[in-house]
């Protein structure tokens, strides 16, 4: 399961049926000192439980799947600027605007996309740089 850094913490809760004695809560193969059905999560690691089951007169040792939790960086929203600046020139319908993406570094695949809203998108793997003349304001 994959999260983001700064995302609110998860609960993992263990499952395991009737005549739970304990449980102990491991991360990375650690004992996390949590010893109740639940768990709050905020940090990468492999997380499972193992809980002593009373079965008639003889523990149990109940082991759960591990399930991995990632916390990965916030992605950094990209800005972009107009030539001429939109927000201080008088633009009339029919001038040119050329509008450029500042995109932060990032890993992966990344496609852009430019909606102006009027049915003329513009989509592709770099970072774009788009003239666009829009027919009205």
């Amino acid at each position: 399961m994959n999260f983001c850094e700064g995302d609110p913490a998860i609960t993992l809760t263990a499952t395991l049926g009737e005549n739970i004695q304990s449980y102990e809560w491991y991360k990375d193969g650690v004992q996390t000192g949590n010893t109740t059905s639940s768990i709050a999560v905020s940090e990468t690691g492999s997380y499972y439980i193992i809980a002593i089951v009373n079965g008639c007169g003889d523990d149990l040792t109940a082991i759960s799947n591990r399930i991995a939790i990632t916390y990965g960086q916030q992605p950094v929203s990209p800005a972009f600027s107009t030539s001429p600046d939109a927000s201080t020139s008088n633009l009339c319908s029919g001038d040119e605007i050329v509008f450029s993406l500042q995109a932060p570094n990032v890993t992966g695949e990344v496609a852009y996309e430019w909606n102006f809203g009027d049915n003329t998108p513009w989509y592709g793997p770099q970072v774009p740089k788009q003239l666009h003349t829009h027919l009205s304001l």
